[in-house]
């Protein structure tokens, strides 16, 4: 994108802003950053974490967020702050499919794993955290190395329709047409519980 996305702007407010609305109503989270960045305003007030170490990729961010998370609960929702209208009620679907062995849950459909956008098993962040030092990088290649569970497309459109919860903003003109869409006030928006 060549900005911090995270100040980019819909319906009046920043993605930041949308993502703090969503997750504030659980006990505790955190946002994990690129290595040396800041907060900023919008996220004050939030357990704020960076990449242990530079260029690492989302595996990265991943170690860090769940090694935070590993003290406060059993499990952990990932999502990214480029997907504005992520439903909650999708960390909840994530969980009533996850059983005793599994130590991910994971969309997956069409050839596509969704590693950020699922739950994850905060006990895994040792071992992730060896992956990431050995210099594995690929989200999609975490069923790999761990016990996964895959969620279907049908199971989880019947909480998110529209799959709005899969729509990143990648790219200038990937913004350029959800402000189009989306730039007034959000109708049609996944609902906040």
């Amino acid at each position: 994108m060549g900005i911090d996305k995270a100040q980019l702007h819909v319906a009046g407010k920043t993605f930041a802003w949308h993502c703090r609305q969503r997750f504030e109503r659980f006990g505790s989270w955190c946002a994990v950053g690129a290595y040396g960045t800041s907060a900023g305003d919008v996220l004050q007030g939030v357990s704020w974490l960076t990449d242990r170490v530079a260029d690492r990729g989302p595996v990265e961010g991943l170690a860090v967020g769940l090694t935070w998370a590993s003290e406060r609960a059993t499990w952990s929702f990932v999502s990214t702050i480029d997907v504005p209208l992520i439903e909650i009620k999708l960390a909840y679907l994530l969980q009533e499919h996850s059983k005793a062995s599994s130590q991910i849950v994971m969309p997956s459909w069409d050839g596509h794993r969704y590693g950020l956008t699922a739950i994850y098993r905060n006990s895994i962040a040792e071992r992730l955290r060896e992956l990431v030092d050995q210099g594995f990088r690929k989200v999609s290649d975490l069923p790999l190395h761990f016990e996964t569970r895959f969620v279907g497309e049908t199971s989880v459109r019947a909480v998110d329709a529209n799959l709005a919860s899969f729509l990143r903003i990648n790219t200038p003109e990937e913004y350029e047409a959800f402000v189009a869409e989306y730039g007034g006030p959000i109708s049609g928006a996944p609902e906040l519980l």
